[in-house]
């Protein structure tokens, strides 16, 4: 009895972002020789669900797949097993204007290995500010406390990210 936000695939696990939770589905539903196996869907107990359609993303630091999304109590990323708020050096209450939340946007960095998040930070309905989370592990402070950046002003309505990838032109 939720509404669905998003859905992200976090290694072999996939993730459910709703409005009020998260659950996590190990293996998907399948029919085989006439018997159907269900799926069980999983709730990463205590962990708040998904502000907006633009505010998660996955992810990947040292080979692992992960998943972050932005709820109204913080930002929080996840294994798909164990999850965690990584915003917890953050007056979050003070910085983010949580009511107007649904329009922040969460994206991945994987050159430089930060997730920006904007947001709203007063109400108007366009993202003003901007702020990094850098997730190397140089920049892990210990205890899924990533290194932040101050939220800066910056206006962005919708931001996306392909994966990059060094290449190197021949001409001839």
């Amino acid at each position: 009895h939720d509404t669905l936000i998003g859905q992200m695939a976090v290694g072999e696990t996939a993730v459910l972002l709703c409005e009020g939770a998260v659950l996590a589905i190990d293996s998907l539903p399948v029919a085989e020789n006439g018997q159907f196996t269900q799926g069980k869907a999983r709730g990463l107990t205590g962990h708040p669900g998904c502000v907006g359609s633009y505010a998660y993303t996955t992810y990947s630091v040292a080979g692992e797949a992960r998943g972050a999304w932005v709820s109204p109590f913080g930002v929080y990323v996840t294994n798909g097993s164990t999850s965690a708020c990584i915003s917890t050096d953050l007056a979050w209450g003070l910085e983010v204007n949580v009511p107007y939340l649904s329009t922040s946007v969460l994206r991945w960095d994987q050159k430089n290995l930060i997730l920006w998040f904007q947001f709203d930070s007063d109400g108007d309905g366009e993202n003003d500010r901007e702020m990094p989370f850098h997730m190397a592990q140089a920049h892990d402070k210990g205890g899924n406390r990533p290194k932040l950046g101050q939220p800066t002003p910056k206006a962005t309505s919708c931001m996306a990210s392909a994966p990059w990838q060094a290449r190197s032109w021949k001409t001839s």
